[in-house]
């Protein structure tokens, strides 16, 4: 156990030694234009693909302990994004009843049904064009293990008017910064998740297979046991995702379901392990960056810091100040910068690691 944490000890200290050296965490906003980008100014001149979004899996699928709904979620979407989540993942299912619409869907539509696809983007839509987020940025994963029919998707992109703002993702072209896609205009990316056949057909959506590299879905998750292995095959893809899940197979009415959520197993790991998981699993595939973690159960608070840590930015009611070395002079003889103390504790981390690695 010991040997385990100061593992994870000695890849935190590399990692924030490695943005120190890079002047991720030092370097102070660009002065203009003075805008703010997904909730700061200091992530507007990053690519999109580094910067790390809390993602929530099946995002309209909302639990219902009371009625007996299961669900993924038990904020709104739109509570949601107004809390911070900038990733939201939907699994398409054929509209039951309805052969000219597509639904999101959890299992299957008559376990939880999130609504029409159409009307899930109309509402990501009037959230990104209300007069307070027109800066924010979003991703979205869509899932497709049903095959549905594509010309469905791609009517509901258009009806709702979302399309007009995806922007495409080729080989040719790198990824912007966040302020180039809000220049743009372009503030939405869609991303298939797994390989299910909504690529190449739908040319919007960023294919999995040469997009997004992402750990595995697994089970039984600990505090201190995360599964790393690659889920996806694409060793050159440019997004890493971590799936942060806890789930388990369930039996209803008489069809097992795989990857259920369950939110006493998710309460175990939606805490600081999720900094353990990524940084680990950012070793054991020697990658520097991620871009989304998804989760079951979003809450406001410790899943929200730990994103604004990955991202390098100051907690809230913090400032850069307290995080870096004041030069001028001092009658005291102890430091209490937040600088020197994180300095000092990654210091110790770091023979701690060595004398039990």
């Amino acid at each position: 156990m010991i040997k385990s944490i100061s593992s994870y000890l000695l890849v935190l200290y590399i990692a924030v030694l490695n943005c120190l050296v890079q002047g991720e965490l030092l370097q102070y906003p660009v002065s203009s234009p003075n805008i703010s980008c997904n909730g700061h100014n200091l992530l507007c001149d990053r690519g999109f693909n580094r910067v790390v979004s809390l993602t929530t899996r099946s995002s309209f699928t909302l639990a219902d302990p009371s009625k007996g709904v299961i669900g993924t979620q038990t904020l709104t979407v739109e509570d949601q994004l107004k809390n911070g989540v900038r990733g939201l993942t939907i699994t398409l299912f054929p509209t039951p009843n309805d052969p000219k619409s597509v639904s999101t869907c959890l299992g299957d539509c008559s376990i939880n049904n999130g609504g029409t696809l159409l009307s899930a983007l109309t509402r990501i839509y009037s959230w990104l064009n209300q007069d307070a987020n027109l800066n924010e940025i979003v991703s979205i994963y869509l899932d497709n293990p049903n095959r549905v029919d594509l010309t469905l998707v791609n009517d509901a992109f258009i009806k709702s008017k979302i399309s007009s703002m995806i922007f495409v993702k080729t080989t040719s072209n790198t990824w912007p910064t966040l302020r180039q896609m809000i220049s743009s205009k372009k503030r939405v990316v869609v991303l298939e998740s797994d390989q299910l056949g909504l690529t190449p057909q739908l040319s919007f959506v960023a294919p999995y297979t040469t997009v997004v590299f992402e750990t595995a879905k697994s089970v039984n998750y600990t505090a201190t046991g995360f599964d790393c292995g690659p889920y996806g095959v694409a060793p050159a893809a440019s997004l890493f995702v971590i799936n942060h899940l806890n789930t388990k197979p369930l039996t209803i009415n008489g069809k097992q379901f795989a990857f259920m959520p369950d939110p006493n197993l998710q309460s175990v790991i939606n805490n600081d392990t999720l900094a353990l998981h990524s940084m680990g699993c950012m070793a054991s595939h020697g990658i520097v960056w991620i871009t989304h973690t998804i989760v079951d159960f979003y809450s406001p608070g410790i899943l929200d810091r730990i994103t604004r840590g990955f991202n390098g930015l100051p907690q809230p009611n913090e400032s850069y100040k307290e995080y870096v070395p004041n030069f001028k002079k001092s009658s005291s003889t102890t430091s209490t910068s937040k600088f020197s103390i994180s300095l000092t504790l990654l210091s110790i981390s770091l023979l701690l690691s060595l004398f039990y690695l």
